[in-house]
């Protein structure tokens, strides 16, 4: 792949970073009844949670993504002097 092929998907991994780690939080199931019994309870949260850790997972190894290349942006607007490129991968 060249060179703008790279660029696209670096800046389209932080899109997909949003848009998993948001989709995460919203499939976070809700609060339950009080009077709930434990089987119930168990049956109605494990799908949600194993689909929101999946979701946030994914998201993150995007976000991972995304930072790496902006750090690589960075560094080459820099021209080798890395001033502020390690602190967006120390900040990431």
């Amino acid at each position: 792949m060249n060179e703008r092929t790279w660029e696209r998907l670096g800046a389209a991994s932080g899109l997909v970073a949003a848009v998993l780690l948001l989709a995460g939080l919203l499939v976070a199931p809700g609060a339950l009844a009080l009077d709930v019994r434990p089987g119930m309870m168990i049956a109605f949260v494990r799908p949600a949670l194993l689909t929101t850790t999946l979701l946030i997972t994914l998201g993150a190894v995007a976000f991972m993504w995304f930072v790496a290349h902006l750090r690589h942006v960075l560094q080459r607007a820099e021209k080798g002097a890395e001033a502020f490129s390690p602190v967006v991968l120390a900040s990431g």
